[in-house]
């Protein structure tokens, strides 16, 4: 993606940089842990900390990224069905009020984040491509 970037400002970019493979290869890297930095320094910047249980540590991590990497693939194959689906099952977890509102609008919170940055990967990664 920098490399179009690149190209727009008239900087020569080598060309494997513009294969469909290294774009893709790209958008998976970012969906995970750049992404999940940014939402996690999201949280810290405005001081929105839940504390999770402790035996489950680091899960939540990994449930966004498998999430976000799902939408990536479900959003190329056109399956706004599915998305649909997967929006309504992490819906229902806002049901549950054994961990109070505030959890729950936490996980919301960051489940819109990460969803936003799925998309809007994903839709950029298809625009780049022919």
């Amino acid at each position: 993606m920098l490399c179009y970037a690149a190209a727009w400002l008239h900087i020569p970019a080598p060309s494997y940089a513009t294969e469909p493979a290294t774009v893709y290869a790209l958008a998976l890297y970012l969906l995970t842990i750049p992404v999940g930095i940014s939402i996690k320094s999201f949280f810290q910047a405005t001081q929105l900390e839940i504390n999770p249980p402790q035996d489950l540590s680091g899960a939540g991590r990994w449930i966004g990224y498998f999430e976000r990497l799902l939408l990536f693939f479900l959003v190329l194959q056109g399956d706004y069905i599915a998305i649909g689906f997967l929006i309504t099952a992490k819906s229902i977890i806002r049901f549950d009020n054994t961990h109070g509102r505030a959890h729950n609008e936490y996980v919301l919170l960051g489940t819109l984040i990460s969803f936003s940055a799925a998309f809007a990967l994903t839709y950029s990664t298809q625009g780049l491509l022919p």
